[in-house]
């Protein structure tokens, strides 16, 4: 275990970072309130995919916003935004970074455990880390052939050595001096355009090229989603996977099975409006993401009416 001053500095040189574009702000906002609860110390970035002028005006004078990067087009799928990430933080002086896709919130008070997985990290020179998807398709063989993945496939043939590996989600990733593999992300992004998970399939294609350089993180504790939403249950206050403590639950899963996408009605100050929003369909867990997502309305409603947000 790494020395309490050592953690402490590799989180204050620690980023988190979501993204999103207007139709997932209000993810964005029970996200950031999640973990502004849990660890209020924390810094933390939303990556600008498409906001409406009023909510990125919001975020900005929050100290949130990452603004679009100049000459990045409009009209580019978030998926493919998401690689663009060492051009979004380019301006940050931060040496390690935590990505968290914006249907993730926070669970867990000891989420500033994270400093111990960077700390490994940094003594052993990895520079990324990642949990297994678990969807139906775990392996990069399988993931590839039940999917329309034809670079993921190359990859595979030319390379059976990897083939059950796993295949990684990218919902929650965390960066150590990792601008080498940053700065390959969208180039091999770029050149699959049009197959599915695009983001996913170019950082797997990447992650497996020299696994030495990367951590497997357990999906159990650091991305619960998929299947092992059936699996989270609530001990003396506190979300469990199996034994272990939930830090980040992650509303994704196979065919919607566990999750659902539904417009929900947003009352600011006495006005009401409808907005886009996935939720699980776990009611316990259900009801943590809207507590989360009521008490950043609550607490910003004049920030947000001042703006236009309402």
């Amino acid at each position: 275990m790494a020395p309490a001053d050592s953690t402490t500095e590799l989180l204050r040189q620690t980023c988190f970072v979501t993204g999103a574009d207007q139709n997932y702000f209000w993810l964005v906002a029970a996200a950031v309130q999640s973990l502004r609860e849990h660890a209020p110390s924390l810094q933390l970035k939303v990556m600008d995919f498409g906001f409406s002028g009023q909510q990125a005006a919001f975020l900005e004078a929050q100290g949130l916003l990452l603004a679009r990067p100049r000459g990045v087009p409009s009209g580019i799928h978030p998926y493919t935004l998401k690689t663009l990430f060492a051009s979004y933080v380019s301006g940050l002086n931060h040496t390690s970074f935590a990505w968290f896709d914006s249907d993730i919130i926070c669970t867990d008070p000891q989420v500033t455990g994270i400093s111990e997985v960077l700390a490994r990290m940094k003594a052993q020179g990895v520079h990324v880390a990642a949990c297994p998807d678990m969807g139906p398709h775990p392996t990069l063989s399988q993931f590839a052939s039940a999917f329309h993945a034809p670079a993921l496939a190359d990859f595979v043939t030319r390379n059976a050595h990897v083939a059950q590996r796993p295949y990684l989600n990218t919902g929650f990733i965390l960066f150590s001096e990792a601008s080498r593999f940053l700065d390959e992300w969208p180039r091999i992004t770029s050149r699959i355009q049009g197959e599915i998970c695009i983001d996913q399939n170019a950082f797997n294609i990447l992650f497996h090229q020299n696994p030495e350089a990367g951590f497997i993180l357990p999906s159990g504790r650091w991305n619960a989603h998929s299947r092992l939403l059936s699996e989270v249950n609530e001990v003396q206050g506190r979300l469990y996977c199996g034994d272990q403590a939930v830090t980040f639950l992650h509303c994704t899963s196979n065919g919607n099975t566990l999750h659902t996408e539904q417009l929900i009605t947003i009352k600011i100050a006495g006005v009401e409006q409808k907005a886009r929003f996935k939720t699980f369909r776990n009611p316990l867990l259900s009801q943590i993401q809207f507590a989360y997502l009521s008490r950043f309305v609550k607490e910003h409603a004049t920030e947000l009416r001042a703006h236009g947000v309402a």
